[in-house]
């Protein structure tokens, strides 16, 4: 096993010398729809312990253009089955009536074959909840109820309305009612509230803003939350860094979402043995508000402003990540149930197999890490 430990960091050090710029998916420069650039993105699905088993991980890759910087927050949209039929719409570029930019957001939604099963959004700068859309600790704020504006009427507070159809966050015209906010001394004498404020998510239940380096993951766009909040295990700096890597539980992530989905009943699942062989489609997004007046990155009132700076693909919903069958961090690894416990021909076209190796195409995840235990 000397020999070939000596072999494996002889080969780990070459590979690293010749990590290349970019990663495996490329999106063309000075495609902005902020300031930051994204230049290439990937999401490799790595260490199958099992023939029969999702890969245990997930390695989520950026890398911003020259001159550009690392975002506040990276979400990652996945159709884990690269399905249109199962999923719905991206929790960012499926919203109808959000805008971009200032421009209109490429349509994700469910009704032009958006397929996302879950996202995962990943903090780099530490989010407020002073904003009604801010993200939160354990929440992505709670959906408020919401009406469309109905007949006015003149009350104490000014002109109030009373409710007309329930609507969701997205629908045009939608506003969030107000909990004990009904107006008083209305003219016609009839039950009325100010309706001021688009429907959205409202920080107030929240117990903490998400922290610079968590994650977490969730489903539609009342952001179901399902594990997260562990730190991202990165060394960064959100104003110099152009590129981050980190390695999520994606076997762990697939197999708790596919169930809250099933047992929820709000949308259609999607096929669990897929993953088994198969990486996910993917779309990035990276949030970066210059001003932070409101500490969060992913939207600006009034109206669903939203904080994209970039995406990627440009024009299709999504694009396939990479598999990553043949993981040598696992084999001849200590252990039960890790592979290969013995040094013979199989290692020499494992090796040759992996050759090539690097940060920016196929790199080797983080063996230590281990998220199986962290429950949600």
């Amino acid at each position: 096993m000397k020999t070939i430990s000596l072999v494996f960091v002889i080969s780990c050090m070459f590979l690293l010398g010749m990590a290349g710029n970019v990663l495996a998916v490329n999106d063309p420069t000075g495609d902005t729809i902020g300031a930051l650039d994204l230049a290439s993105a990937d999401a490799i699905t790595s260490n199958k312990r099992n023939a029969a088993e999702t890969p245990d991980d997930i390695k989520l890759c950026v890398k911003m253009a020259s001159g550009s910087h690392l975002p506040g927050a990276i979400i990652w949209d996945f159709d884990v089955d690269n399905d249109t039929a199962t999923g719905g719409g991206s929790i960012i570029t499926g919203i109808p009536t959000a805008t971009c930019g200032g421009t209109t957001c490429k349509d994700c939604s469910s009704e032009n074959d958006g397929g996302f099963d879950f996202f995962v959004v990943m903090i780099l700068r530490t989010q407020g909840d002073s904003s009604n859309f801010a993200l939160c600790s354990n929440c992505q704020g709670v959906v408020g109820t919401c009406a469309e504006r109905g007949v006015p009427s003149a009350c104490d507070q000014g002109i109030c309305y009373q409710l007309g159809n329930p609507c969701n966050i997205g629908d045009p015209g939608c506003y969030e009612i107000e909990t004990d906010g009904d107006c008083t001394n209305c003219t016609p004498d009839l039950p009325a509230y100010p309706l001021a404020n688009v429907c959205g998510f409202t920080g107030k239940e929240c117990d903490k803003p998400l922290i610079k380096g968590e994650w977490y993951v969730g489903y539609g766009q009342a952001g179901e939350n399902m594990v997260g909040n562990f730190h991202i295990r990165n060394t960064y700096n959100l104003n110099n860094g152009d590129e981050i890597c980190t390695t999520l539980p994606w076997g762990l992530m697939v197999a708790r979402m596919y169930t809250k989905i099933l047992n929820d009943g709000t949308q259609t699942p999607f096929d669990p043995f897929y993953p088994t062989n198969n990486p996910p489609n993917f779309q990035a997004s990276v949030f970066y508000d210059a001003t932070f007046a409101d500490e969060d990155d992913l939207f600006t009132l009034p109206g669903l402003f939203l904080d994209v700076n970039d995406w990627m693909p440009n024009n299709d919903c999504s694009v396939a990540g990479s598999f990553n069958s043949n993981d040598p961090c696992y084999h001849n690894s200590e252990g039960s149930g890790c592979g290969d416990v013995d040094v013979d021909a199989g290692d020499v076209a494992d090796f040759l197999s992996e050759f090539g190796r690097s940060p920016f195409s196929r790199p080797c995840p983080n063996c230590v890490d281990n998220f199986n235990d962290q429950a949600e």
